[in-house]
């Protein structure tokens, strides 16, 4: 099923780049078994402090030695490359020194530099070693299985069976992460940079078929198996945009691990929690839920009940649409900062977080340091319904809670229907709204401390997590609470 996708991704890209010579080119060729010359490879790289840059030209990199290591020869240029990212890597960030040492065994470069995993006892590794990027502290979906795929590699090439269980310990925790059709929540620990979902699928499903095959699980090979399916079912205009290292990962799986697994269904718990991070969470055929008070400009949670998906929700300062300012700042994914128990009926989790600043003086990424402001949060949930509790703790003058939402329909009660694709914003008084489908509804119920609503449409293809209604409440007075229940039925 892979090689299916892999080969259709492939041709729908040589369409486009078919007449460039570079790296993406060679790539395309190289899979689709056309003659390529890996000794022509260049590599420029972009010398730049900020740690997402960096990762790129390791992943450049990466791709680079990769033909080169199928081809089983040498290029000179790229051991030039290697040395100058060597040279000019930040110390922080685990992902960056994983990259370093995969591509150094490819490259035949010997580099025996201590590389120590910090791993946590569920599973999560964390990108950041020093906590100088907040974004890297956090287990973001697309970053974090694209570490733990280094580090699965790192070590069957290199014969350390260690490496391979702690990546197989962080595919455990993506595992149990997923919703009831095996698949991620698209604004689960996942920010307006890499909230283009196929892609983020597509990274957990190389990762997750990498996993299987060398730990030999055939219920992680069912989960890899539903992913694929998933991005097969999408739209040529969608599959275009996967990034070619996944698909050179895929062919180089294969050549790893030949052993072939029968998958097996896997029986999922109903509830959702995680030791060390503030997330809950429950899979029903109500409802599935999970939330988080963990992130960096991230979002606090999704749902979804059938194709109707609440894909993110959260704070929102200054601008609406304005990602870089969307979803709350936790400081660090600790115990001590967060709370979960049960009040008989409802599981329960709720602690403080800070609001990002929207300063151009201060950089997002680094914002903890200097909040906008706070806010209170708790969330009750059970099979169908999510309770909702914000209070504002010396807020910014602007500040939104708003929800991203998947729906054909959206009927404000009292008020009008808007159809999926509709232009038609609104702004008025705020009241109860259903989202639907042909058979099933999600409603988002406001307290009266929500006095006002817009209702924005949105172009649902891969920002903002697909969605196709943005829906935000001003959030104006401190210490106010503001509550929301959010509640699933069939028509």
């Amino acid at each position: 099923m892979h090689g299916q996708l892999v080969e259709q991704i492939c041709k729908l890209n040589l369409e486009v780049i078919n007449d460039q010579t570079g790296l993406d080119q060679k790539i395309i060729s190289y899979l689709l078994k056309k003659k390529v010359n890996p000794l022509t490879l260049d590599l420029k790289i972009t010398v730049d402090s900020d740690a997402l840059c960096e990762l790129d030209n390791f992943r450049a990199l990466f791709k680079a030695s990769l033909i080169v290591f199928f081809e089983k020869c040498t290029n000179s240029t790229l051991i030039e490359r290697w040395h100058e990212l060597a040279s000019n890597r930040s110390a922080d960030s685990q992902l960056a020194e994983a990259y370093l040492i995969l591509t150094a065994h490819m490259l035949g470069i010997a580099y025996t530099g201590n590389f120590h995993v910090n791993q946590l006892k569920n599973g999560i590794i964390p990108l950041s070693k020093k906590n100088y990027w907040n974004l890297l502290k956090f287990p973001f979906i697309h970053l974090h299985a694209e570490l733990a795929t280094v580090l699965i590699l790192i070590g069957k090439l290199t014969q350390q069976p260690k490496l391979v269980n702690q990546g197989y310990l962080a595919a455990k925790w993506h595992f149990n992460s997923l919703g009831s059709d095996f698949l991620p929540f698209k604004g689960f620990f996942s920010n307006y940079q890499f909230c283009n979902y196929p892609n983020l699928v597509s990274r957990q499903a190389s990762f997750l078929y990498l996993a299987a095959l060398a730990m030999e699980d055939p219920e992680m090979a069912y989960v890899a198996k539903a992913h694929f399916s998933y991005l097969l079912n999408q739209s040529d205009n969608k599959l275009k945009e996967t990034p070619l290292d996944i698909l050179l990962l895929m062919r180089w799986t294969d050549f790893l691990f030949p052993q072939q697994l029968t998958p097996i269904e896997p029986t999922l718990e109903a509830k959702m929690e995680c030791k060390n991070l503030p997330l809950i969470g429950v899979r029903s055929t109500e409802m599935d839920i999970i939330t988080t008070l963990s992130g960096c400009n991230s979002s606090m949670g999704s749902l979804r009940f059938g194709d109707i998906e609440i894909a993110a929700f959260g704070p929102q300062v200054g601008e609406l649409g304005d990602g870089k300012f969307f979803g709350s700042i936790a400081q660090k994914p600790s115990s001590e900062s967060f709370e979960v128990y049960e009040d008989g009926r409802h599981s329960c989790i709720k602690g403080l977080v800070g609001l990002p600043l929207n300063n151009p003086e201060v950089g997002h990424l680094k914002s903890w340091q200097h909040p906008a402001g706070w806010l209170e949060v708790k969330f009750l949930y059970q099979k169908k319904q999510l309770d909702i509790h914000i209070k504002p703790i010396e807020p910014p003058d602007s500040l939104y809670f708003v929800f991203y939402i998947i729906a054909d329909q959206c009927l404000i009660k009292g008020q009008k229907k808007f159809l999926n694709n509709s232009l038609d914003q609104f702004q008025g008084p705020a009241s109860n709204i259903a989202f639907l489908d042909k058979s099933k509804l999600i409603t988002i119920e406001p307290s009266a401390g929500c006095s006002d609503m817009k209702i924005i449409p949105l172009e649902g293809e891969s920002s903002f997590w697909g969605a196709n209604y943005l829906v935000a409440y001003p959030l104006k007075n401190n210490f106010t609470a503001f509550d929301w229940k959010v509640t699933s039925s069939f028509r």
